[in-house]
């Protein structure tokens, strides 16, 4: 990473205190001097990506936010949409491609669904032990209590929502709204059931220059490419592996598809 692109990325750190300070210190003038400020080192940023063949609007989002900040912030933003945007989906019909499953197995549903009579249960007890004159303490607390939910219960349904998916030439591999990546076929060297196993939990393990989307500990189908290409994280920065290890309800039927399209055989 260059020293530009590092600079840009954690401005934010610097100009926001020092604006803070210079308004509190100097006032009005003083605020419009650090917006001008701001500006122009906005556009020095800009000037520098571009030259260096970068994308402008990504020299902008740099320095009003963190790129971890960002893939957090579209990563629950996306979570939130997942029931209405399954929603939508089914109104407008079936989506393209040819879909597979993979959350057999999988306890978040039913583990999201079961605290809800408990955080019901917190948020009526708060209501009543807070005093009435602390109004916007109880609407915080229960504000909480419905993302937390609703958060858990979107994450477990993302799995439903986004499952694996072969279309127009690509593969599409998902673990939820968290994971994902997206495979040319023709990159695909040779597709075949996985004998392996990791711990109990739904997550993403890397290791040797591979990616494992495990659903419950579980994973059904091995995937080696001729050539890497990126896992999308909802924090760190995308991933390059060259084998990916994926859970799937019928690997059968999905090893067949694959290799229906690519003309593989197996080994």
């Amino acid at each position: 990473m260059s020293r530009c692109v590092r600079l840009r990325r954690w401005a934010f750190l610097v100009t926001l205190p020092a604006a803070a300070l210079l308004v509190g210190f100097w006032g009005l003038e003083g605020g419009m001097a650090v917006l001008a400020l701001e500006l122009c080192l906005v556009v020095l940023l800009v000037g520098a990506a571009w030259r260096g063949r970068g994308a402008p609007n990504e020299a902008m989002l740099d320095f009003l936010m963190h790129p971890a900040a960002r893939r957090l912030t579209r990563t629950e933003l996306g979570l939130l949409w997942t029931v209405p945007g399954a929603l939508v989906r089914r109104l407008r019909g079936a989506s393209a491609g040819r879909g597979f499953s993979y959350h057999r197995g999988s306890s978040d549903l039913a583990f999201a669904l079961a605290l809800l009579p408990a955080a019901a249960a917190e948020v009526t007890l708060v209501e009543l032990l807070l005093p009435e004159r602390w109004f916007w303490p109880k609407v915080a607390v229960l504000a909480l209590s419905v993302y937390g939910v609703l958060m858990l219960i979107s994450l477990a349904l993302s799995m439903r929502v986004h499952p694996h998916r072969i279309d127009d030439g690509s593969l599409e591999l998902r673990l939820g709204r968290l994971y994902r990546a997206i495979v040319p076929l023709e990159a695909i060297q040779a597709v075949d059931l996985s004998r392996e196993s990791v711990d109990s939990r739904t997550r993403l393990v890397l290791r040797d220059g591979g990616a494992l989307l495990a659903v419950s500990g579980r994973v059904d189908v091995q995937i080696s490419l001729r050539r890497e290409i990126e896992v999308e994280r909802p924090i760190g920065e995308p991933v390059r592996v060259s084998t990916l290890v994926i859970a799937v309800d019928d690997p059968g039927s999905f090893v067949r598809a694959i290799r229906d399209q690519t003309g593989l055989v197996s080994r």
